[in-house]
Formats: structure tokens, C-alpha cells, sequence
């Protein structure tokens, strides 16, 4: 599932949603392309895990220490207790200038990434023009609404002080509890924190990367669409598996992607 909200819409808002003509056409060069993008994905999604990690567990801390501060004022039922440390965090803000600051970068990092890689192993001197790149950089900004921090903190939180009530905790134990769990978010009794951030990271990082190679392609004077490698790198659904090695328009490819899901392992190379 994904870390919270609705599948934003196509890089290209008009694309008509359309799938073409679907015929085997992988090469080894566009193998070679592919095969270079995986591996340089890996290497992006590991450092944007790091930096979102690092995200979350400050949260962490600010929390437990709101939570400390606010236990110490007014006595308020629970909810209103929660809503006092919430205000406090000022979250909405907290959202711009973290993560969806971070967001941006990584999709800017990774644009120049997936486009020097293209240019290394086809030798095709593409450069992005600037507007594209401010649109590749801008959807990152707007998949940062993905995460869902404000709703996930306060139900962390809420959940943290109920748990001690029924556990007959001191604020001390309360506040460790909500340092746990607020960087795990909705996988707090479950996967974790580092499950939280890398997923997120190998989500957006293929999907940045993704939506950089079809511009790419596009820059190109001699690719005119591209081919799907994908359900090659073990579990996936019916869907990834049939697609592998089809052939999609620009267009086509850009639905196709709006419709990925976390953790996919879908990548395009060139038609060649």
C-alpha cells in the first residue's frame, strides 16, 4: 500500500490514458540501459532512505519533547492533550520544509542521474531543457503529498498515551514510546521506521527515474518510444510479468507509469 493518499496524475496532465500495439521488442541495448538505471537506483533510493530516516527520527525527538512539555500543563483528556502537541509541532510546516523539500532534491538529483547514465551508454549528448527539469523537480513536490506525516503523528501520538493509561506509565515511559514509534508512522507496530523510509525511497526514486527516462527518450531525435522491462527481479503481479518487453508511446508510457504501485519495479528503455 502506499504510505497515504490518491496516485497523482500523469507527468503529463492531458495524456490521453491509452495502451498501443504491445509487441516483444527488448533489446540489448536498451538491456544494457535498464540494467545500468537498477543499479543506479539502488544507490539513490539507499542515500534518500538515509536522509528520510534521518527526517523522521528528528520528528521523533520533537515529539516526545512536545508530548513531555504538554504533560506538564493543563490536564486534558486525551485528545486534547494530543491536539496541544500536534499544534505545537506545527506539522504542515514541518511537511514543507522537510519533506517536501526533500522530495525535490531527489527528484532533481535523480533527473541528472538517469540522463548522464542514458548519455554514457548510448552516447546521445541529451540534456533536458530547463522547463522539464522544473516539472520533473515540481512532481516531486507534489508526490511528497503522499506522505501522510500530519494524520500518521497524531495517530501514533494518540495511541503512545493510551497505551500508557492502560499500562499505568509515567510520562517518561510515554514520551520513549512516542520516540519509538512517530519515525515508523503507520508501520509503528509493525515493519518500523527503516521499513517507512525505504519504502518511500524505492518508491519515488523509481518513479523519478522513470519519469526522467521518458523525457530523456523524448529529447532524443532518434528514439521515438519505449519498451517496459519489468517482473524480473522476483515477486510481482500478473500485470508487471505481462508487460515486460511491450511497447508504449511516450503517451502510453506516462499513463502506464501513473498507474505503478510501491515498490514497483517498473523501468523503460529505449525502443533502439
Amino acid at each position: 500500500p502506499r504510505d497515504a493518499g490518491p496516485t497523482p496524475p500523469p507527468f503529463d496532465d492531458e495524456t490521453p490514458k491509452m495502451r498501443g500495439p504491445l509487441v516483444k521488442r527488448q533489446s540489448p541495448a536498451g538491456q544494457r540501459v535498464v540494467t545500468e538505471l537498477e543499479k543506479q537506483a539502488r544507490r539513490l533510493e539507499a542515500t534518500f532512505a538515509r536522509e528520510l530516516g534521518n527526517d523522521f527520527d528528528r520528528l521523533g525527538q520533537d515529539a516526545a519533547t512536545a508530548y513531555l512539555e504538554a504533560a506538564e500543563g493543563k490536564a486534558d483528556d486525551d485528545a486534547g492533550l494530543v491536539a496541544r502537541i500536534v499544534g505545537s509541532l506545527n506539522l504542515g510546516q514541518w511537511h514543507q520544509d522537510h519533506i517536501k523539500i526533500r522530495f525535490q532534491l531527489h527528484y532533481g538529483r535523480t533527473a541528472k542521474n538517469t540522463v548522464d547514465t542514458i548519455n554514457s551508454l548510448l552516447d546521445l549528448g541529451l540534456m533536458l531543457p530547463d522547463e522539464v527539469q522544473s516539472r520533473i523537480i515540481a512532481r516531486g513536490g507534489t508526490r511528497a503529498g503522499l506522505v501522510d506525516v500530519e494524520k500518521q503523528t497524531r495517530d501514533t501520538i494518540m495511541n503512545a498515551i493510551k497505551l500508557g493509561r492502560e499500562e499505568g506509565w509515567g510520562p517518561d515511559r510515554v514520551a520513549r514510546a512516542i520516540r519509538a514509534d512517530v519515525p515508523a508512522g503507520r508501520f509503528a507496530n509493525g515493519a518500523g521506521s527503516k521499513y517507512r523510509a525505504e519504502m518511500i525511497a524505492r518508491t519515488e526514486t523509481k518513479f523519478a527515474q522513470n519519469v526522467s527516462s521518458i523525457q530523456a527518450y523524448k529529447a532524443s531525435d532518434t528514439i521515438t518510444a519505449v519498451v517496459a522491462y519489468d517482473g524480473r527481479l522476483g515477486d510481482s503481479d500478473e500485470h508487471c510479468i505481462a508487460r515486460n518487453g511491450q511497447t508504449f508511446t511516450f503517451e502510453q508510457a506516462d499513463a502506464e507509469l501513473a498507474d505503478e504501485h510501491p515498490n514497483g519495479t517498473l523501468s523503460f528503455g529505449p525502443l533502439v
